[in-house]
């Protein structure tokens, strides 16, 4: 079976893209120097909150936001097992608050015990 190959637009050319490279530069702008708050450039662009939050990024951020992306949210991306994507996960929070872990755990079990014992 042949794949089939997709045309690549340019952002000028895609239908769905409502951002011309003129306005990103603007939001990024507006928000750096202004601190124009997302909520009103969405509403000023029509684009939800999320795409406005996305073009305030650098590229090498959104790079490492997708990244993390495919390490949290690895059954979207293909990996296979839940014990992989539970590993993935332990090292992501380890990362990010390192010691931490042991202690939410314990505090959550915790919790879990005394909503059982209401039961």
């Amino acid at each position: 079976m042949k794949k089939i190959e997709y045309p690549r637009y340019t952002r000028k050319q895609n239908a769905r893209c409502k951002l011309s490279n003129k306005d990103i530069a603007e939001i990024r702008r507006l928000h750096s120097i202004l601190g124009v708050p997302a909520n009103i450039l969405s509403e000023m662009y029509r684009v939800t909150v999320v795409t406005i939050r996305c073009w305030f990024l650098s590229d090498e951020e959104r790079k490492e936001k997708n990244k993390n992306a495919y390490i949290k949210y690895g059954d979207r991306y293909g990996i296979a097992t839940r014990k992989e994507r539970a590993e993935r996960c332990i090292k992501r929070k380890d990362k990010l608050m390192p010691g931490k872990r042991n202690e939410y755990y314990k505090f959550k079990r915790k919790v879990n015990r005394k909503n059982k014992s209401k039961l």
